[in-house]
């Protein structure tokens, strides 16, 4: 029987941290190859063990349990409350609106006035 037990009603999400590592290198593990298939996705994904499963391409669902606490441990991965859809569309098209919902407006104001000296 397994120690682990999944909290009910979470959102599978990839942490900066998580993201960094799944693509810092071509070398492929377990770990990676889970948080890619996060990455992979359209929205986030509810964290239950047929997911798993799929995400992990793995069947053993105490090794999936496992892998999931080895990631959770390292800072790699998140549980969100809801579901939450991924930007779609090229960076240089959705980055300058990201970028302007985590700018601290007179920050941004002095970086804006920097440039055009």
């Amino acid at each position: 029987m397994s120690a682990y037990s999944i909290t009910e009603g979470l959102h599978l999400y990839p942490t900066p941290a998580g993201a960094y590592y799944a693509v810092c290198t071509t070398e492929m593990d377990k770990p990676r190859q889970f948080l890619r298939a996060l990455l992979k996705r359209q929205q986030t994904c509810a964290l239950n063990i047929a997911n798993l499963q799929q995400l992990m391409v793995q069947d053993d669902e105490q090794k999936c349990m496992e892998l999931l606490h080895h990631c959770q441990k390292l800072g790699w991965i998140q549980g969100l409350d809801a579901l939450l859809q991924y930007p779609q569309g090229a960076l240089e098209e959705i980055l300058p609106e990201l970028l302007t919902d985590v700018t601290h407006p007179p920050l941004k104001k002095r970086i804006i006035s920097g440039w055009k000296k």
